[in-house]
């Protein structure tokens, strides 16, 4: 993630419950004040599992209308394994 100077940030969250870090991630990729809006975000989970999960709830809460829009672009999740 690319601050408004330019430089790079990272932001660790840990949690109890997976549906617990659907609304961040929605509320920041929905503010793209001072972002680039060509520029990837990057987040990374567990598994694939996770990522396939994650996404469907990104797509079911991020877009045009905020609401069941159905795509995502622009973030890469990945994982390590």
């Amino acid at each position: 993630m690319a601050g408004v100077n330019g430089t790079a940030g990272l932001s660790v969250s840990f949690v109890t419950s997976l549906a617990d870090v659907v609304p961040p991630v929605v509320s920041y990729l929905n503010d793209r004040d001072g972002r680039d809006l060509f520029e990837t975000d990057h987040i990374v989970v567990p598994n694939a599992g996770v990522r396939a999960w994650l996404l469907q709830q990104l797509a079911f809460n991020v877009g045009a209308s905020r609401s069941n829009d159905g795509i995502v672009a622009g973030v890469n999740v990945g994982y390590l394994g």
